[in-house]
């Protein structure tokens, strides 16, 4: 039985799922731009300030950091927002478990300098991975109140917190930047931005988990949560084994510049995917014993997703020059054909994240473990053909390979799921499709205004990359349905105010 007032009861949240998440989405639409701005400001003025040598080596330690933080989080915060009760014990202990990898795997990272300094050959290395340790175990303290205020579809607070804490870290890490930190002033980002967060998650929440307790409470959390570890292990193969080759064998300054573009890429799923992520597991779990409204909610989510990021997907595969010149300055000309090749990736990534919401959600962690080694081996195949040619050679596999990747994967993923593969090829495949025609009116009209300032082709590339995408939605009746949905959901905010 829960406990009175206890948080983690999904009972009242359930009653009000649906208010919630409008609520939720509200906070997102009004208060994440305002965050993206922030980011991309603080991105604008370093790119302009440390070269691309600075941003290889932080991204070697990055790549090390990240597979560190498959084991961090052992998959417990996705247990905290699945779960449909959790005691106060229970939660005490994810928490407890939670701290003690986080200090482990910290401890080890940080041990792991001189290997990482063997590895690339980068005596620079060793303080940097100093630096990111630190930021790993903050960000460890903070898994479970990151849990709670999204299963409790608290956004407001969460993006308020989250503003704060990337305004404190930019304005950190510009002024170290500005004394000659080099690659040190991504750190003072990054440790800056753990610290703020930590901080503020813990007032949001006013939660306290006690003393350490609840661990044989949470045995089956623990199973649940290795399947999703070991799930992210194999994602992150994928995802960061293209980082590791082009480090090793093309250096500090050829990795610069492919994170760079994989960061483009990645802009839309860091801004607006991962985000909704949030609302839609939490969502979606409190609605898995009704299939009918499951389905609807789900295409409704990823109906908006895509309503938002497939015209940036538009402007980086037509204009990608405008965008890499805007965002990171003359000096990052090396990103855009890298940057046009990966745009493609940028517009299907809705797809094959919003799929793991599903497995999640339905509670089939063991598909979803089969699913991501699967990708992993089509996405290091391709990986390997690709660095024949160089980081672009590498760019253009992991884009050409999604046509193979995602039909299979997400065929596979949904054999017995409460939405079929053929749904959603059918429902995103017609804002995608307009994505690419919207993608080659951006790229007429940048040819038209080459000769222009850089300012009238980015007005220009940007007003085309939304006028042709929202024109063709309204010239087809799902598009009508998808852009009336969200003046419904307006309507029915501001009704419940």
């Amino acid at each position: 039985m829960s406990q009175p007032n206890n948080p983690f009861d999904a009972r009242e949240i359930r009653k009000s799922v649906q208010r919630r998440a409008v609520n939720s989405a509200a906070a997102l639409a009004l208060g994440r731009p305002m965050l993206v701005l922030v980011n991309l400001g603080g991105a604008m003025i370093l790119a302009r300030i440390l070269a691309p040598h600075d941003y290889g080596l932080f991204g070697m330690v990055v790549v090390a950091v990240r597979m560190a933080e498959v084991f961090r989080e052992m998959g417990l915060g996705t247990v905290a927002i699945q779960r449909e009760a959790l005691s106060p014990d229970q939660q005490a202990g994810l928490f407890w478990t939670n701290t003690f990898f986080a200090l482990l795997i910290g401890a080890l990272l940080a041990l792991s300098a001189p290997l990482i300094v063997g590895f690339y050959g980068e005596p620079a290395l060793a303080g940097l991975t100093y630096g990111v340790a630190a930021q790993f175990v903050l960000n460890g303290l903070s898994t479970q109140h990151l849990a709670l205020i999204k299963r409790q579809l608290n956004f407001k607070g969460l993006v308020i917190v989250q503003f704060c804490a990337a305004a404190l870290a930019v304005l950190a890490a510009v002024g170290a930047a500005k004394s000659g930190a080099g690659p040190y002033a991504l750190v003072v980002r990054a440790v800056t931005e753990a610290v703020a967060n930590a901080i503020g998650l813990r007032l949001i929440t006013r939660w306290s988990p006690g003393r350490p307790r609840g661990f044989v409470q949470i045995i089956e959390e623990l199973k649940f949560g290795l399947n999703i570890t070991f799930t992210n292990m194999t994602a992150f193969l994928s995802r960061q084994a293209d980082n590791l080759i082009v480090g090793k064998f093309f250096g500090a300054e050829a990795l610069g510049t492919y994170q760079k573009s994989y960061e483009l890429m990645m802009m839309p799923l860091q801004h607006v995917t991962r985000p909704a992520s949030g609302i839609g597991v939490a969502a979606l779990s409190r609605l898995a014993a009704e299939p009918e409204k499951y389905r609807r909610a789900y295409f409704r989510m990823v109906e908006k997703i895509l309503l938002v990021s497939v015209p940036f997907a538009a402007l980086l595969m037509g204009a990608s020059e405008v965008v890499v010149a805007i965002l990171l300055g003359p000096q990052w000309g090396a990103v855009v054909p890298l940057a046009t090749v990966l745009g493609f990736v940028s517009l299907l990534q809705p797809i094959t994240t919003t799929v793991t919401w599903l497995l999640t959600t339905q509670n089939q962690p063991n598909v979803l473990l089969r699913a991501s080694l699967l990708n992993a081996a089509l996405d290091l195949a391709g990986f390997a053909v690709g660095a024949q040619w160089g980081p672009l050679g590498i760019a253009m596999s992991y884009s050409l390979g999604q046509l193979v990747k995602v039909p299979i994967s997400v065929s596979y993923q949904l054999r017995h799921s409460h939405v079929s593969a053929r749904d959603i090829f059918r429902a995103t495949g017609f804002f995608c499709g307009l994505g690419i025609l919207a993608a080659a009116a951006v790229a007429s009209v940048s040819h038209v205004c080459r000769d222009n300032h850089l300012i009238v082709r980015a007005m220009a590339s940007g007003g085309t990359a939304v006028v042709a995408y929202y024109a063709l939605l309204l010239a087809f009746p799902q598009g009508r349905r998808a852009l009336q949905d969200v003046a419904t959901s307006v309507s029915f905010l501001r009704a419940r105010r």
